[in-house]
């Protein structure tokens, strides 16, 4: 380290780094965090914007992801610009930048894997519900549930071996959709393009809404689509889907069990991967740390 005597008064008094060397490491971290955060900003993002995600379990989740690991940068950015304004001169070295970066690297692997734990628990609860929950239905769930290995070790705080229950939020889409089939297969709404232009549909967000992107975005009819009557029955597929509500498609599944999926393969991935993100991050942050303590060691025993 260069030493400065241009004040008499304070010989011997570390020189702080340039202004600029400053800059350049603050932005070269920002960057850094920036392309670390990239990832499970984006699958926030994505989660956000799902429709199958977002009716089942709204976006504090993502949302708090997503808040998170900007904040991370933004306090990364403030800290080394303080530092560098208000800290004292011998504290102003490239071992402080390495120990600003090796805190932040770690507090973004600890967010991620706190985070990706909510996240599965959300994922790995609407997929049981939707797969095994439907209204009436008494199906106790099987000893291995179709899951990752590391889900199947993630759900056992949750005593999710049980039998599965029907939310509220499900049990009004099963209404929702038993209303709008038996308006469907009416006469007067059988030749109809879409429910929506058939008398006594009326529009009831979120439930309507959902009911239409599944179809559209899913190809499939109905949720736990029970038949109430005759022509209901017959008109099914042989999988038990029931003719389209908002096209004249011809589904042949019916949804809910393909939500369960989506959320399984979506979400529930998505927190796999936050999860082994997070670990590798605070792997990174403790193998910077015993460098440093490696290397001062050996800076010891030289002198």
């Amino acid at each position: 380290m260069k030493f400065s005597n241009d004040n008499p008064l304070l010989p011997g008094l570390p020189k702080p780094l340039p202004r600029r060397m400053v800059l350049i490491f603050t932005c070269t971290g920002v960057a850094l965090m920036v392309m670390l955060s990239a990832i499970p900003v984006y699958n926030a993002v994505l989660l956000m914007q799902d429709a199958n995600f977002t009716f089942w379990k709204g976006r504090f989740v993502p949302g708090l992801i997503f808040g998170l690991c900007v904040s991370v940068i933004i306090s990364y950015a403030a800290v080394m610009m303080t530092l560098f304004e208000r800290a004292p001169p011998d504290e102003q070295n490239y071992r402080t930048l390495l120990s600003i970066a090796q805190l932040f690297v770690a507090i973004l692997g600890l967010v991620l894997v706190i985070m990706s734990y909510a996240l599965s628990m959300q994922a790995d609860t609407a997929y049981v519900d939707l797969m095994y929950g439907c209204p009436g239905q008494t199906t106790k769930l099987p000893a291995g549930i179709d899951r990752d290995p590391w889900m199947q070790r993630l759900a056992k705080p949750w005593s999710l071996a049980g039998s599965a229950k029907t939310s509220e939020q499900a049990y009004r889409l099963f209404e929702y959709s038993e209303v709008l089939h038996t308006i469907r297969a009416t006469p007067a709404c059988a030749n109809q393009t879409s429910v929506e232009h058939c008398p006594g549909y009326k529009r009831a967000p979120p439930y309507t809404t959902f009911l239409k992107a599944m179809e559209s975005d899913f190809k499939c009819s109905g949720f736990c689509f029970k038949p109430l009557t005759t022509a209901q029955h017959d008109a099914t597929s042989d999988r038990g889907a029931p003719p389209t509500l908002f096209t004249k498609s011809a589904h042949v599944a019916t949804c809910e069990h393909i939500l369960a999926r989506d959320m399984q393969n979506f979400a529930g991935d998505m927190s796999v991967q936050a999860f082994y993100q997070g670990i590798s991050l605070l792997a990174i942050a403790i193998a910077m740390a015993g460098t440093r303590l490696v290397g001062v060691r050996i800076g010891q025993a030289c002198r």
